[in-house]
């Protein structure tokens, strides 16, 4: 299965995995940020229904290179 960045992880939606989209999903997992359903949807990283630290992690892990779309999205 290919992903554009655009599919999942770019909460903001400026096309592109960043600091930026991990800390939306930080601040909304400790609630100090609502977030749109379309948001909700990419920022669940590992599509287990809600948007936690976890996925925050994986957004940050993507940004740096510290892993590829295809290990998170086939843990």
């Amino acid at each position: 299965i290919k992903f554009k960045v655009t599919d999942v992880g770019d909460v903001d939606g400026d096309g592109v995995f960043s600091a930026s989209d991990a800390l939306l999903l930080i601040q909304y997992s400790t609630g100090l940020k609502d977030l749109t359903s379309t948001q909700n949807e990419k920022g669940d990283i590992d599509k287990d229904g809600s948007v936690t630290a976890a996925d925050a992690l994986s957004v940050l892990q993507l940004s740096t290179g510290l892993v590829c779309l295809d290990n998170i999205l086939n843990k």
